[in-house]
């Protein structure tokens, strides 16, 4: 690793964060671990269980729950533990346990971001190059690129075992932590490669989709003067359920991105250090909030995954409504299963 301030990181305080504001930190995390790890297993028990929610659309969805469940049900309580009782020791005892704490973190946080970029490169076929899509995303690909993002993610953490970057427990954060202050050249590789592009990526497919969508709107409205036929109606059926999915998957992206471009703009902005520990804080707490979010979004924005949680929940008791795919196909047309 090159000469840096990394070393010095770890061996300052965080006194000037009030003690009794961190107790409500780790009180907050705490919360926030329970509903993710609750809301993730839901999520993925409902696909699993759920033979019309098993499409290869669902295999990132399933993907993201279980890097989801990654960081509420192993980062956080391990963090927690860390806040009320053992912040000292990750500096010198549990050291291998915050590296492997912090590895963790990112590996899973990134894989986060790329499952949601797949999700949308999957919209953008679906809706606007239906032609390849059942080509492209086959069980075999589907489940071969689900597995590819997350050999990327972790080939992404390598550099920070090999002296370029770096794992450390941040008094700042008050958590184990990728080392942002190692390497400035390595903090730009990481946002620019790993995130940055991604969101690119994101934005310009759901850019054509929302195009697409409006154009074909636009082509139903002029065709429907008075009389409507019954292909015109299926056809207006289904453009609805897309978009209450679009809806769905474009808010989880937008609430990834809302809770990470905090943190994510101290890292370019503020390599010296200079900012005081509570500006941190806030962005640590922001942050990991997206890894909790994303489950209860599936619960609120989508009848089936609210009904299946509620099956779940009451041990099979409930009867929720059948359960249709949208699209109106009796095969896997990349759905997720909107109502």
């Amino acid at each position: 690793m090159s000469d840096n301030t990394s070393s010095d990181l770890s061996v300052k305080t965080d006194t000037d964060i009030p003690e009794h504001f961190i107790i409500l930190y780790g009180i907050y995390r705490s919360i926030f671990a329970i509903i993710g790890n609750v809301g993730n297993t839901l999520v993925i028990l409902t696909i699993l269980t759920t033979s019309k929610l098993r499409t290869t659309t669902n295999v990132f969805v399933l993907s993201l729950a279980f890097a989801d469940l990654s960081i509420t049900g192993f980062f956080e309580p391990v963090t927690v533990v860390g806040i009320f009782g053992g912040r000292g020791k990750f500096y010198d005892e549990w050291s291998g346990l915050c590296a492997a704490v912090s590895s963790v973190c990112f590996i899973s946080c990134t894989c986060s971001l790329w499952n949601i970029g797949a999700i949308a490169v999957n919209r953008y076929f679906f809706i606007c190059k239906n032609h390849l899509y059942a080509k492209i995303f086959t069980w075999k690909n589907t489940i071969a690129i689900a597995i590819s993002i997350w050999m990327i993610c972790i080939a992404a953490d390598l550099s920070n075992h090999f002296e370029w970057g770096g794992h450390i427990y941040d008094v700042k954060f008050i958590a184990c932590s990728y080392d942002r202050l190692a390497d400035y050249g390595h903090v730009l590789f990481t946002v620019i490669v790993f995130v940055s592009q991604p969101i690119i990526l994101i934005v310009i497919c759901y850019s054509q989709v929302f195009l697409t969508l409006r154009r074909s709107s636009q082509r139903v409205k002029r065709q429907l003067p008075s009389a409507v036929t019954s292909s015109q109606r299926d056809n207006r059926i289904v453009s609805s359920k897309d978009v209450k999915l679009l809806k769905m998957l474009f808010t989880i992206f937008i609430t990834y991105v809302s809770c990470w471009s905090f943190y994510t703009l101290l890292l370019l902005i503020d390599f010296q250090d200079n900012l005081p520990a509570p500006v941190y804080f806030i962005a640590g707490m922001v942050a990991h909030m997206s890894s909790s979010i994303n489950s209860i979004l599936y619960g609120v924005m989508n009848k089936n995954f609210r009904d299946s949680y509620r099956k779940i929940l009451s041990c099979g008791r409930w009867k929720p409504t059948a359960i249709q795919p949208s699209g109106g196909c009796s095969k896997d047309t990349g759905s997720t299963g909107v109502k």
